[in-house]
Parts: C-alpha cells; structure tokens; sequence
C-alpha cells in the first residue's frame, strides 16, 4: 500500500509538471503566435542555476530557488529579444520559430553533459583510489 502510494504522488507531481508545460506551450503559442519548444532548457536552466546557488554561494533552498526562477526568467527574457522577437518582426512561419528553440536547447545539453560527465569521472577516479570497486 505504502509503494502505491508514493507511485500516486509520484504520478500526481510529474503530471502537475506536464500540465505546467502544456499551459506555458498553450499560453505562449496564444500570444506570441509562435512554438517556442525551449521551456524545458528555460527549467533546466532555472534549475542548474539554483544548484550552482547552493553549491557555489552556500544558499538555502527558498533564496536559491528564487535565484533559479530569476535567472530562468532572464534567460528566457534574452532569449526572446535575441531569437524569437526578430521571428516576430519578419512575420516568419512557426517552422522557423520551432527550428530557433530546439536550436537553443543544443549548447545547454553538451554543456550539461560534460560537466556532468566529469564529475562522474572525478567520481569514479576518487573511488578507484581509495580501493572502492
């Protein structure tokens, strides 16, 4: 019972989270008139951006998730003006304007990953040397 339990709140919270997407997709493509596919990187942004908060300033969770949500909000304020207004100006169709925000999320994903990767190895190597498996 316990496990079925933890599975529905498991469930309930991650679609919570899609229906979140799904209104910011709804919402975006209602006033702007383009698809802006990049609200994940804006979250996964926002989200590395309040770790880094922790780890690199010692914040606790409430002034390093605020850090996140601004940093999250800029960044998709810069993307806007940078990518997405110019889309607008020209009047392109939403092909373009779909192509520009998976573009975006490309560097996020490299950077991500190798900086993860690293870790693991740094990980790995700092395990190896003190006898561990």
């Amino acid at each position: 019972m316990q496990l079925f339990l933890e599975q529905l709140i498991n469930g309930c919270a991650l679609g919570s989270l899609y229906a979140l997407f799904g209104l910011g997709f709804g919402l975006v493509f209602a006033t702007l008139g383009i698809l802006n596919a990049a609200h994940g990187c804006y979250a996964s942004w926002a989200a590395i951006s309040a770790l880094w908060a922790v780890e690199q300033w010692q914040l606790p969770f409430v002034p390093a998730l605020l850090v996140g949500i601004a940093a999250g909000a800029v960044l998709a304020l810069v993307v806007d003006r940078v990518a997405f207004e110019p889309l607008r100006r020209r009047g392109n169709d939403m092909l373009g304007a779909l192509i520009t925000s998976i573009a975006f999320c490309g560097p996020k994903r490299r950077w991500w990953k190798a900086t993860t990767w690293s870790r693991v190895r740094a990980s790995i190597s700092a395990s190896e040397a003190k006898g561990r498996p």
